[in-house]
């Protein structure tokens, strides 16, 4: 059926493009040689300058940041946990990882 199905589709586009090639196409109006051209004068828009600079936004803080605060000093033999962010929570610890099940073998495809 995949057979028919490509071939078809094939057989398609050939009626497709042998159409649109055979079609007749618009002839372009041709210009005269005698005919002047005139293009229209746009006038430039007016430029409005403000009279006041008005910030609207405080990016201070982005510019300048606070410094992070310094790492506690270590004091088990654990791993070390570095705040990064002021807001963000510390990780919680993580679990030992539990036995991984092989993935079974794919079943094979009968037609």
């Amino acid at each position: 059926m995949a057979k028919w199905l490509i071939g078809g589709s094939l057989l398609a586009g050939a009626v497709v493009g042998v159409c649109y090639l055979g079609s007749p196409k618009p002839i372009p109006p041709v210009a005269m040689p005698g005919e002047p051209i005139t293009i229209a004068a746009i006038p430039a828009p007016e430029v409005s300058v403000p009279m006041q600079v008005v910030e609207v936004t405080d990016i201070d803080m982005l510019l300048d940041p606070p410094p992070i605060p310094a790492a506690e000093p270590r004091t088990s033999s654990g791993p070390v946990v570095t705040a990064v962010g002021y807001d963000e929570p510390a990780m919680p610890p993580l679990r030992p990882a539990s036995a991984v099940v092989p993935i079974p073998p794919a079943a094979e495809d009968e037609e």
